[in-house]
C-alpha cells in the first residue's frame, strides 16, 4: 500500500492586493505610475513651449526634455514588464527632489537676508523669494510623492517577474 503525501501550498501572486494599491487605495501603482509619467509629460511639453516661447533657456528645454524621455522610459517599462526601465524616471525624481530642496533653501537665505543668492536682479526679492519657496514646497511634496509610487511600481514589476505567470491569483 503506498501513501501520498501531500505537497505544501505553492505560493501565489495577487496582483491586485491591497498592498498595490496608492492614491488612498483607489488606484493600482502601475495605474498610478501611468498617471505619474503623464502629468511629467503634459507639463514637460508646456515648459518647452514656454521656454522656446517666452524665454528662450536651453536649459530648461534640456530637462523637460529629459523627463519626456524618462517617462516615455517607465511607460515602456510598465507596458513591457520590465522593472529597469522604471529606473531612469526614479532617478530624475532624486534629481529633481535635491532641486527642489535647494530652492527651497535658497528662497529662505532671500527672505531672510533680503538678497537672492545666486542672482543680480535687484528686482523684489520678499516676492520672488515667496514664490519660489512656495514652488519648491509643493515641488518638494508632488515630486516625493511621484518617487515613492514610481518605486513601489518599481517593487510590484520586480514581485511579479519573480512569479512564473501561470501562479497568477
Amino acid at each position: 500500500m503506498k501513501s501520498f503525501v501531500a505537497s505544501p501550498p505553492v505560493p501565489r501572486f495577487d496582483a491586485e492586493d491591497d498592498r498595490w494599491k496608492c492614491c488612498c487605495d483607489t488606484t493600482h501603482v502601475t495605474t498610478g505610475a501611468y498617471i505619474i509619467c503623464g502629468i511629467d509629460i503634459v507639463l514637460s511639453i508646456s515648459a518647452i513651449v514656454y521656454f522656446a516661447v517666452a524665454t528662450p533657456v536651453v536649459g530648461g528645454i534640456v530637462d523637460a526634455s529629459i523627463i519626456i524621455v524618462a517617462a516615455g522610459l517607465t511607460i515602456a517599462g510598465l507596458a513591457l514588464g520590465r522593472p529597469l526601465l522604471l529606473m531612469p524616471n526614479i532617478i530624475v525624481k532624486v534629481f529633481r527632489e535635491i532641486g527642489f530642496f535647494f530652492a527651497a533653501v535658497l528662497a529662505i537665505i532671500a527672505l531672510t537676508t533680503g538678497k537672492m543668492p545666486l542672482s543680480s536682479n535687484e528686482g523684489d526679492v520678499q516676492q520672488a523669494a515667496t514664490i519660489m519657496l512656495s514652488v519648491s514646497q509643493i515641488g518638494l511634496l508632488m515630486n516625493g510623492w511621484f518617487f515613492f509610487v514610481l518605486l513601489r511600481a518599481l517593487d510590484f514589476l520586480n514581485v511579479v517577474a519573480s512569479f512564473p505567470k501561470t501562479e497568477y491569483v
